[in-house]
């Protein structure tokens, strides 16, 4: 669940919030992880490929700062649809190495906290506004690590691929459908 709030000044877009994560897992050969709390705040330039920074502080359990950089683009294909062209590039500072460890070459959890580059996504999306206030957005992102730390990281998080933490896979494809209603 995310609470934000934006503000066009000028030539920027500024804004903050807060989101909450249930993350009990769906999957039973998954473990249950705590529930998080972040509070976000962010900035954007109103200019070719709307250049954003988005820095999170999680407040509840894995006491980390997630510095998020993207770019994207948007092509109105008519009044209902578009379509969005958008990539990311991160940063995890994790404070507490419980939680949020740096990973070993063979993707099992270490005793050193996780600072370096995280992912890397590259998402299409097509916004449908079927009323002023409401976009249902379905979209699709390929997810990579940016550094050997991230992609033993994700390997060690990951269900897909082997029962060895090293031979799981560490780039994913994802899908999603969101509804947001703005005021």
């Amino acid at each position: 669940m995310t609470l934000s709030y934006s503000k066009t000044l000028g030539l920027f877009n500024v804004g903050g919030g807060y989101i909450y994560y249930s993350l009990a897992s769906l999957n039973k050969d998954a473990a249950d992880r705590n529930d998080s709390q972040e509070l976000f705040a962010s900035v954007s330039l109103n200019t070719l490929l709307a250049p954003t920074l988005t820095i999170y502080k999680e407040i509840e359990h894995y006491r980390n700062w997630y510095f998020l950089l993207g770019i994207s683009h948007i092509v109105e294909l008519n009044k209902i649809l578009s379509l969005k062209l958008a990539a990311t590039a991160s940063y995890l500072l994790s404070t507490d190495s419980d939680p949020y460890p740096k990973f070993n070459d063979s993707a099992l959890p270490t005793a050193d906290k996780f600072s370096n580059f995280h992912e890397g996504t590259l998402s299409v999306s097509l916004p449908i506004k079927p009323a002023s206030y409401v976009t249902v957005t379905p979209t699709l992102s390929f997810i990579f690590p940016l550094s050997g730390d991230a992609k033993d990281e994700m390997k060690g998080f990951g269900l897909k691929g082997s029962a060895m933490p090293a031979e799981r896979d560490s780039s994913f494809v994802v899908g999603g459908v969101s509804v947001s209603l703005t005021f």
